[in-house]
Formats: structure tokens, C-alpha cells, sequence
């Protein structure tokens, strides 16, 4: 294929992007009997028992959808907040959730004063965008296959030296090393079948991060899930990331530095 062929792929690729991002404005473009809000009064619904959020300047109240596929917490996490990222993070084909989002929408945000820093966020949609011109986020299959089968190598090499050569210390040791080396590769590959992000189809993705995290790690899949989307929802915001929960361990007094 020519360069040219190289490029063309490369649009279509961001612009079906910009159609997903645009597709919870069109689908309710029809309806002008809604309300106008601003950002104060959206600001009002943040607690577990009244929650709104906005996604592309429209206002859904989500205080009753009790079956969010993604769990309660996240949608607590940006109650009263502008979730537009992150929706479009966690849900990149939008043609899935257009009919939960309908019966949600209850009106348009009227102001951009919450968005006071809307240059940055310009400036990551553009890297965004870049990325996905070069295909950075298209993964190699083969690289992960290989990669999973080198780690039930290492698996299978770590129980046969026991088996072969007994529980002395080299051999202890050389099982130790084997057994590491496809543990720590093991915690990165179900990283990424967890995000879905290696297969097409969201089984297979599903399938092996079952058997990496489950099979493999003896971890839970769900349990893994749960944690690591709330990480992704806030990264890094202390009492709702749960990987920053560990700062009574490290820190001292009762302000925490930020």
C-alpha cells in the first residue's frame, strides 16, 4: 500500500472518532422542549441521592439508574461535574448506550464558566487525535499471543524444575526466578486484555484476562475491573483513585499535601 492509501486509512480512523464524540448531541438534536442550565445549578446535584452529570454540554440526571454497567461509584465520582472525557473514554462505540443516554437527558448547559481550562483539554483532544492518526492505539495481536504463551513457558519451566530436580535450594531459587519473570509479565498482559484493548470483540478480551488474571495470577477479573475504572475515572484524586489509598502509610499529620 502507498503512502497515500497510509494517510487516507489514517482520517477515516479520526474521523469516525469525531462522529462518536458528536453522536450524544445528534441523537437528541430533536429535542427542544428541554431545560437550560448553568454550571451552579448542575454543581447542586452532587450527592449519591441527586446526581447530574454533563457529557458534551448536555445534562443528564443519573440519581436513579441503579444498573450502570460501570458501577454506582463512578457515576458519584463526577455527580455535579463534566464527565465528557471520560465518557467518551470508557465508551468508545456510543451507538451502545444512545438508549440508556435518552431517557437521562434532561437538558443543555447554558455557560462554559466550569470550563476554565478548556485550552488544556483543546491541547489533549489534539494530542489525542495525533495519536490516533499514526494508529498508535492499534495493537499487534501477534505480539500479545506470543506474549501469553511465553508466560505459561516460564509457568510450565518453573513447576517442571521442581518436579525434575526436587525442592533443593537451586532448584527452589531457579523456580523462584522462572515463576517471577511470568507473574510480573502476567500483571502487565492482563492489564491490557482488561482494557479491553488487544481483540475486536470484547469476549475474547474477556477470555484472557480470565485466564491471565484468574488461571494464571489467581486474581479476580471483576474485583480488578471495579478498582482500575475508578482509577482511570480520577486519576490520582486522593479518597476516589483507589491506587492512591495508601497514603496513611507514607504520610504524616492530618493534612495531606496537595
Amino acid at each position: 500500500m502507498g503512502k497515500g492509501s497510509k494517510n487516507s486509512e489514517s482520517s477515516v480512523l479520526v474521523e469516525n472518532q469525531d462522529k462518536d464524540r458528536s453522536a450524544t448531541r445528534e441523537m437528541i438534536e430533536n429535542n427542544s422542549n428541554k431545560k437550560q442550565y448553568t454550571w451552579e445549578e448542575v454543581r447542586r446535584h452532587s450527592s449519591k441521592t441527586d446526581r447530574w452529570l454533563v457529557v458534551d454540554k448536555r445534562v443528564f440526571d443519573v440519581t436513579r439508574w441503579t444498573k450502570h454497567p460501570g458501577g454506582q461509584v463512578i457515576l458519584n465520582h463526577y455527580a455535579g461535574q463534566d464527565a465528557t472525557e471520560v465518557f467518551h473514554a470508557f465508551h468508545p462505540d456510543i451507538t451502545l448506550v444512545e438508549k440508556y443516554l435518552k431517557s437521562f437527558y434532561i437538558g443543555d448547559v447554558v455557560d462554559d464558566t466550569e470550563d476554565h481550562d478548556q485550552a488544556l483539554k483543546r491541547d489533549f483532544e489534539q494530542l489525542r487525535q495525533k495519536a490516533l492518526s499514526k494508529k498508535l492505539f492499534q495493537p499487534s495481536r501477534f505480539f500479545f499471543i506470543i506474549s501469553f504463551l511465553h508466560i505459561l513457558v516460564f509457568e510450565f519451566a518453573a513447576y517442571f524444575v521442581l518436579f525434575r530436580f526436587g525442592t533443593s535450594w537451586i532448584p527452589y531459587l531457579i523456580t523462584l526466578l522462572f515463576y517471577v519473570i511470568a507473574e510480573a509479565q502476567c500483571g502487565w498482559l492482563q492489564h491490557d486484555f482488561g482494557h479491553l484493548s488487544v481483540f475486536k470483540k470484547t469476549a475474547w478480551n474477556h477470555l484472557f484476562h480470565q485466564l491471565s488474571i484468574g488461571l494464571i495470577k489467581g486474581g479476580s477479573a471483576d474485583w480488578w475491573n471495579n478498582m482500575h475504572f475508578q482509577h482511570h475515572a480520577k486519576p490520582n484524586v486522593i479518597d476516589k483513585d483507589p491506587d492512591t489509598r495508601i497514603e496513611p502509610l507514607f504520610l504524616l499529620g492530618d493534612t495531606i499535601p496537595i
